[in-house]
């Protein structure tokens, strides 16, 4: 997008630099030259506007954001856990399933279970930092990417914000449902090198932590490693 032209105008001496003397604006020209600028730059935003709107759009359309809840899908995080990756940093990944989704869905429609997966990804949202990345990988399942953690312990504790965040009932209309949900978490490096190796060990941590019924399971520990 080009840039606006930035248009000079005199000191109200007749002092315009190297430019010519402008005409003698009759009365009302000022009030509506600015009423033009005023609309050019009101164009320009909405020009913007639209444009980042069609980009969201195409990012979407690209597969790259999840159309129910706006989040990085699974091809989108997996790129960015690689990205992380390449700094060498520890960092932990966090895969969360839903235990019941399936059942509000049979239950109440599809709509309603729809409704619970937007509130759990806003609520998941909001439990997390801000340098946090989350992901919805699957039906049921969400990924986080949880950069610079220092140790499993700094994990669980992230883990289990984000079990509380979903402990309180969720209100669809006149339905009260419960968002319960089981964790399972990995560790870079020890846990694996790329990001692929990194999601099967904190979905294998998952697979466990759902057996048990445990609510959190870290990878390494009875999981088959």
């Amino acid at each position: 997008m080009q840039e606006a032209a930035i248009i000079e105008r005199g000191n109200g001496r007749g002092d315009t630099g190297s430019l010519p003397a402008a005409p003698a604006r009759q009365a009302g020209q000022p009030v509506a030259g600015q009423l033009r600028d005023k609309l050019y730059r009101l164009r320009l935003e909405l020009a913007a506007t639209a444009g980042g709107e069609r980009q969201t759009r195409l990012a979407r359309q690209a597969g790259w954001h999840d159309d129910l809840t706006a989040l990085p899908s699974r091809a989108h995080f997996r790129l960015r856990l690689g990205h992380a990756l390449q700094a060498g940093r520890p960092l932990g990944v966090l895969c969360l399933g839903l235990n019941e989704s399936s059942h509000v869905t049979a239950a109440f429609g599809r709509a309603a279970g729809d409704e619970l997966l937007r509130i759990v990804a806003a609520r998941l949202r909001h439990a997390l930092r801000a340098n946090d990345v989350i992901g919805r990988i699957g039906r049921l399942e969400f990924a986080c990417m949880l950069p610079d953690l220092a140790d499993r312990h700094a994990g669980g504790k992230v883990a289990r914000r984000l079990l509380d965040a979903l402990a309180a009932p969720v209100r669809i209309g006149s339905i009260e449902l419960a968002a319960a949900a089981s964790i399972g978490l990995a560790m870079f490096p020890g846990d694996g090198h790329a990001a692929d190796a990194l999601l099967d060990s904190a979905d294998a941590a998952l697979f466990r932590a759902r057996r048990e019924r445990s609510g959190l399971a870290f990878f390494g520990q009875a999981t088959g490693r």
